[in-house]
Order: C-alpha cells, then structure tokens, then sequence
C-alpha cells in the first residue's frame, strides 16, 4: 500500500499536472499483482496514460480517494492484461469533501480480463454510453451513491446493455444528478 506518496508535477502537453515519478514508479517489477494508491492527497488532475503498463502481472488496481483526480486518459488500462479488479472508489463527503468530478473514457480496454469494477462516490462530469462496451468478462459493478452531470443522463438507457458476464449491479443510492 502507498500511502501519502510524493511525487513532483510537471505540466503534461494538454496543460493537466501529472507526476512524472508515475512514469517510472513501477518499472523493473513485472511481477507485481497488487497497487494500492489509498487516500493520497496528491494534486495530480490525471495519471499518465503508461502508468501502469510495465506491470503485465497486475490483477488489482486501488485508487481508493485519490487526491484530486478528475480524469483518466484514454488506453489508460490498455496494457494491464492480468487486470481482474479495479477500484476507483472516491470521497462521499463527511469527513472527507466530496471527490472532484470526474471524466473517464471508455473502459473497453480491460474488457478481456476485468471482472470487478467499482466507481462508487465518484461524480462524473460525462458517462458516454460506451465506458463499459466490451467489457465482457465483468462481473460485478459497483456504482454506489455516485453523482452524474445531468447532461449525461441521456445515454443511461443502454449504459449497462453490453454487460453480458454481469451479475452484480449495486446503484444503490446512485445516479442523483447535479447541475
């Protein structure tokens, strides 16, 4: 687990603050199965799209409250093909201030292996109707007490529709909309 990580910023070409330590963080331990990135106050907007593609045997991915993320790049998961379980769980207030919005691209990318995927507490600026197209091997989603853009509401009838290893879906308390 790392946890209150240190990173240096550096701005990235499309002016967002990445950390360029995530470049290279993992490299030269293929066989890590396990990354927990938990509750870490880091001012990163995104990660870089390669952060973790030098890890060929990770099957867990945790950012679990992760500072002030608000997207993820496209092909972000593109080479974890081990990856089985991903946690992007945010902050739902209380103690903790609600997690930033978030926008996150389609995650057809782990669709051959990711059976897990749990997005609860996160606002979402934009849900495109294809984040979860080929992810055919998922099994269970979390997406409790979420928050979606009102905007985004719109593409929520066939969000879930292409879910074919689906058997468990927890709204619960989900999808209240903001302005």
């Amino acid at each position: 687990i790392i946890n209150n990580m240190v990173a240096h910023v550096a701005v990235n070409s499309s002016g967002k603050y990445c950390y360029t330590d995530f470049d290279s963080l993992f490299s030269g331990i293929q066989s890590l199965e396990v990354v927990q990135l938990v509750q870490n106050d880091l001012q990163c907007e995104t990660l870089p799209s390669r952060t973790f593609s030098n890890l060929p045997s990770l099957r867990e991915l945790y950012l679990i409250r992760f500072g002030s993320l608000t997207f993820l790049p496209f092909g972000f998961l593109h080479d974890v093909p081990a990856l089985r379980s991903f946690n992007l769980t945010g902050y739902t207030g209380g103690y903790w201030p609600r997690s930033p919005p978030l926008a996150l691209p389609p995650l057809s990318d782990a669709g051959r292996s990711l059976e897990a995927l749990d997005l609860s507490q996160q606002s979402f600026l934009n849900i495109s109707k294809h984040l979860f197209q080929n992810l055919t091997s998922l099994r269970s989603l979390y997406m409790v007490d979420c928050l979606v853009h009102k905007d985004s509401l719109s593409d929520m009838e066939t969000l879930f529709s292409g879910l074919t290893s689906l058997q468990l879906l927890d709204i619960s308390c989900s999808l209240d909309s903001f302005p």
